[in-house]
């Protein structure tokens, strides 16, 4: 991995880190806890990692990014949720995965000729 690319990862992570950190102090009852669960961190996601995933190499987006969320995840799943909730984190890292593609695919996609 390129230098680049390895600071482009790390800020992706870092995101990550602070949606799966940050974002369960906001749940107050089981409403907003769905709403963050289902709602608010799926889109926040697939909405970093299309934006980072422009500037990374196809492995990164597809094994890296997702392999990473799943570790963080398993943190945040420690301290806010139970031991049930580790198939959001498997979600989380196929979103991920799926945002980082579709970036990718947007920066690689042949643009038409005049």
């Amino acid at each position: 991995m390129k230098r680049k690319e390895l600071l482009t990862f790390l800020g992706e992570l870092c995101i990550v880190a602070v949606i799966f950190l940050v974002l369960p102090f906001l749940i107050v009852d089981t409403g907003s806890a769905m709403g963050i669960l289902l709602i608010a961190t799926p889109l926040l996601c697939v909405g970093i990692s299309a934006a980072f995933g422009c500037w990374m190499s196809l492995r990164t987006v597809l094994l890296w990014v997702p392999l990473a969320s799943v570790v963080l995840f398993f943190a945040a799943m420690l301290l806010h949720y139970n031991e049930t909730a580790w198939g959001y984190g498997v979600a989380y890292a196929v979103l991920l995965a799926a945002g980082g593609g579709t970036g990718y695919w947007i920066r690689k996609r042949p643009r038409p000729q005049k």
